[in-house]
């Protein structure tokens, strides 16, 4: 008599999405992003940085609660000219792009700030 074993795989589906945060690396994929986004938030960010590091989930959060909003990083490690291009002193620094123009800045980890720009430019 053959004994066969039978394997129950068990999945679960988060009731959550996980929105993403994509990187941009170089100039051409940043024009490319933000000129197709209605609202976008980018995160210029050096991976040392204790700030940033301290915001990384809060981000996060916010591009799960706002889905119609692009939400992208720029590191400093690998992308150096686009903070020359845009003046970045400090991280984080936040740029907010509404139809491909700017239209904030937000210097350090002021997160709610962030949030609030989205609200406001719904």
């Amino acid at each position: 008599m053959k004994r066969y074993s039978l394997l129950i795989v068990l999945t679960t589906v988060s009731m959550f999405t996980y929105a993403t945060i994509r990187r941009i690396n170089n100039a051409q994929d940043f024009s490319a992003h933000i000129r197709n986004a209605d609202i976008a938030i980018v995160e210029f960010y050096n991976p040392y940085c204790s700030a940033c590091q301290r915001i990384e989930m809060p981000y996060r959060r916010l591009s799960e609660k706002y889905p119609h909003v692009y939400f992208y990083q720029i590191s400093s490690e690998t992308s150096e000219p686009l903070f020359m291009q845009h003046n970045i002193t400090q991280t984080p620094t936040f740029h907010v792009y509404k139809n491909g123009r700017k239209i904030d800045t937000i210097v350090g980890a002021r997160i709610k700030d962030v949030e609030q720009t989205i609200i406001n430019n719904k």
